[in-house]
């Protein structure tokens, strides 16, 4: 049973060190260090996303604002390193075709160590949101009423 639980915690840390990466950030870099990827798709008939802040550990200095319309989609990538936590903040108003502010989002995309992450989000309005099995996407649409 003990020759189990060694070569798990051995593989554990063969994964933590050289699991598999989406993209690393600066070649020259000497830590090891990653990206992990995330996207936010809107899914509503007729609101356009204004994004309004962004913050935090992405993978350039700040991307920039990009508003996403109904259909459209943006990505993100975010820093990961082993044994760490990092967090990037991206918030928008959701605005109606006639340019009246009918919500707001706030999303957090958080990866943990190498190999996960996740994503968490606050809504205002008559929005709606649901996000993919692996954590990596959030579809933002409208609210059943």
């Amino acid at each position: 049973m003990s020759i189990y639980l060694i070569l798990f915690i051995l593989l554990v840390i063969v994964i933590c060190t050289f699991g598999p990466f989406d993209r690393v950030p600066d070649q020259q870099s000497t830590s090891i260090a990653s990206t992990k990827g995330f996207d936010v798709i809107n899914e509503t008939s007729n609101l356009t996303l204004i994004a309004t802040s962004i913050s935090g550990r992405f993978q350039s200095s700040f991307p920039p604002l990009v508003n996403i319309p109904a259909g459209g989609r943006d990505h993100f990538e975010v820093i990961r390193e082993a044994f760490s936590r990092n967090s990037a903040f991206v918030s928008y108003n959701a605005v109606h075709a006639d340019n009246r502010r009918v919500g707001t989002i706030d999303i957090e995309f958080v990866s943990y160590n190498l190999i996960s992450g996740g994503i968490f989000a606050t809504l205002i309005g008559p929005i709606s949101y649901s996000k993919n099995f692996s954590g990596t996407a959030i579809y933002i649409a409208n609210k059943d009423l």
